[in-house]
């Protein structure tokens, strides 16, 4: 049975991109000066990392931030698990 011309069934039209978008890993992202040697290594496909830093110096923010550019490279499950923020009162 041929389909009438109001069908709701339609090819979408593909135009070619004019513009090409460069996204950059990590984005709008530059580790803090005591976090850029951890960085370097890092980036330097270092395998592990120990950081002695006080408390919100960024330590999870470097880790998601290399896990990010990780995941461009070597496509693969990626878990990072963060610590429930709770404040026991005393």
């Amino acid at each position: 049975m041929p389909r009438s011309s109001s069908s709701a069934c339609t090819t979408p039209v593909v135009k070619p991109m004019a513009t090409q978008t460069k996204i950059r890993i990590p984005n709008n992202w530059r580790p803090r000066r005591y976090q850029r040697n951890v960085w370097r290594y890092l980036e330097q496909d270092g395998k592990r990392a120990v950081c002695i830093w006080h408390r919100r110096a960024g330590k999870d923010e470097v880790c998601l931030h290399r896990a990010a550019s990780s995941m461009i490279d070597e496509p693969a499950t990626y878990w990072h698990m963060l610590l429930k923020r709770c404040r026991h009162s005393v």
